[in-house]
């Protein structure tokens, strides 16, 4: 059975939505591997509109599910109606829109946030350990950004950056934070956490009232209870 991947996207445009290359990149891999694939964005207003001719933001109002339906054919759901269960992977195409569009990244920064639908899909891929994967152009004369993890020093990785004429960039060891995604992961990590000590809360104050029940009653006797009232 061929492999299920959501793919999602922010608009239809480098500079306001999701890069149209870039897109098709991942459609044309994925057939090449037999996979399958579903567009999903989110039912949203873009954050602005830019002439793409001028490289100017425009008076304009589109919305993000109807913009990225340019790129898809038409063929492209809702973003809330995702379901991690359906899918094997998912996968974000590059472009300006997944700062603008799926976060407020383009102006606050490392204090960004991630809008719901993004951060549930997210983070239900990764509590179940399916991929989880961003895809980016690439060309001669590029300059990449990376961390110094084992992984991406490794020879292996730096033969195909010379080979492809990708310069990295020069890297501070233990710098994770300058890379813009740790900021996402952070956020994501913090509203787990959040969720899982506000749950443990309500399960222990559940508890609490119990035993507090079961000690209010434990010295009742059966006239008491049938009357419905303490001694």
């Amino acid at each position: 059975m061929s492999k299920q991947v959501a793919v999602i996207l922010c608009g239809c445009g480098v500079y306001d939505g999701s890069e149209i290359h870039e897109y098709y990149a991942v459609f044309v891999h994925l057939s090449r591997d037999g996979a399958q694939y579903v567009a999903f964005a989110p039912n949203i207003d873009q954050m602005h509109v830019v002439d793409h001719v001028k490289g100017q933001p425009s008076e304009e109002k589109r919305n993000v599910l109807t913009e990225s339906a340019r790129i898809a054919r038409g063929n492209v759901k809702d973003l809330k109606n995702l379901k991690v269960s359906e899918f094997d992977a998912i996968i974000i195409p590059g472009g300006f829109g997944v700062a603008k569009n799926l976060s407020t990244w383009t102006t606050q920064g490392k204090d960004c946030s991630v809008i719901k639908p993004i951060e549930d899909a997210i983070r239900g891929f990764h509590d179940v350990k399916k991929p989880i994967a961003s895809a980016g152009k690439h060309s001669a004369g590029d300059r990449q950004r990376k961390d110094n993890a084992r992984p991406h020093v490794a020879g292996v990785c730096q033969q195909f950056l010379q080979d492809e004429g990708i310069e990295a960039m020069d890297w501070p060891a233990r710098s994770p934070y300058l890379n813009p995604i740790e900021h996402i992961w952070d956020i994501i990590k913090l509203s787990s956490t959040i969720d899982k000590v506000d749950s443990s809360c309500q399960t222990l104050h559940r508890g609490k009232k119990k035993k507090q029940l079961e000690s209010g009653t434990s010295g009742m006797s059966g006239k008491h209870l049938s009357h419905g009232r303490a001694p």
